[in-house]
């Protein structure tokens, strides 16, 4: 999934480190989203239509591809790449090891992974896009898991139960 063409490969944030893991996903993966999400709203509207009879009929064929397009553009909007100790989205970024924030919110039907770190800097970004790249994964959780048990970083349920973190009362 994504490139891993060395041309594609993002600038790191001014002076930080080398980019040693990124994501970008490939066109091909966006429309392939895009698509799967056109037919499951496709398919949904169908059903509420002939089921229940809460969407007009005239609406119908507009709602699936408005998704489809919405879907693409979200998805190529996607590409993340991690350092040694910081993490990036587009031009945004964090210092990992420094994390005082590590939430996880559900705004759709996708998880929402929500870092800050101690100089204020957030990032939001949808948690199965980090995990697409298994190494950037490693990389981002290893920070995360530091910044949990070392720095006392504050978390929500939902981010301890999604990505195996330690209660706060579990912490040294």
């Amino acid at each position: 999934h994504g490139r891993r063409d060395e041309r594609c490969r993002p600038a790191p944030p001014a002076g930080k480190g080398p980019v040693l893991e990124w994501y970008e996903p490939t066109g091909w993966d966006a429309w392939k989203a895009g698509l799967v999400a056109m037919v499951t709203t496709g398919i949904v509207l169908a059903l509420a239509v002939l089921l229940l009879d809460v969407v007009p009929w005239q609406y119908v064929p507009l709602i699936p591809p408005l998704t489809g397009s919405i879907v693409v553009v979200l998805r190529q909007s996607d590409a993340c790449a991690a350092g040694a100790e910081w993490f990036a989205v587009k031009a945004r970024w964090v210092r990992t090891y420094e994390l005082t924030s590590v939430k996880v919110k559900v705004p759709a039907n996708y998880r929402d992974l929500r870092l800050e770190d101690r100089d204020g800097r957030k990032i939001d970004v949808k948690l199965m896009t980090v995990q697409e790249n298994q190494k950037l994964w490693d990389l981002v959780y290893n920070g995360i898991l530091h910044s949990v048990v070392n720095n006392n970083a504050e978390t929500n349920a939902l981010a301890r139960r999604a990505l195996k973190l330690p209660e706060q009362t579990d912490i040294r």
